[in-house]
């Protein structure tokens, strides 16, 4: 059986998974877009405390002017989109490392 956190795993999907967790960056912007989709500002704010070129790097690959706009449940969901979108980007860019 092989462990979660093995690198060395044979579910390529998983290998993909555990490499864009293992870099700190990837996941802080993950989790930003998570707490943005939840409407959690201090989660968000937190995040970018930590990491502050979070926001610079999203809005180099995604619209995020559009999301900020929104309100309620529309806003949740375009971030939840975001999210997406921004797995999908670095899926197949560390599925090419």
């Amino acid at each position: 059986m092989t462990h979660l956190h093995d690198p060395n795993t044979a579910d390529p999907y998983m290998r993909v998974f555990l490499r864009i967790l293992g870099v700190g960056e990837t996941r802080r912007e993950l989790l930003w877009l998570r707490a943005k989709s939840k409407e959690d500002e201090h989660e968000a704010r937190s995040l970018l405390e930590t990491d502050p070129g979070i926001r610079e790097r999203l809005a180099a690959l995604h619209d995020l002017e559009a999301p900020e706009a929104l309100f309620g449940r529309a806003r949740r969901e375009a971030f939840a989109a975001l999210w997406d979108a921004h797995y999908v980007c670095l899926e197949r860019r560390f599925a090419e490392a």
